[in-house]
């Protein structure tokens, strides 16, 4: 439950286009190409995985400050 809530508040903290970016993959659940998922929400590929990598870096520093170590679940 703490490492869920943890991730939960981050993803909550994330701004409007990496919390877009990073949604699309997970409901694309590995299924659909980047390609499809950036047009879906309205970028170019190359400017969602900019997003991706920018949700990526907040969420890992989020929670290293929250005393959590993402390397420690393979993140």
């Amino acid at each position: 439950p703490g490492l869920r809530r943890a991730i939960l508040d981050c993803i909550g903290g994330l701004s409007r286009k990496p919390a877009a970016a990073l949604a699309a993959r997970l409901r694309g659940d590995g299924a659909e190409p980047d390609r499809v998922l950036a047009e879906r929400i309205g970028m170019t590929r190359n400017t969602f995985l900019q997003n991706i990598v920018r949700a990526r870096r907040f969420l890992a520093e989020c929670l290293e400050s929250k005393g959590i170590s993402p390397k420690e679940y393979g993140v």
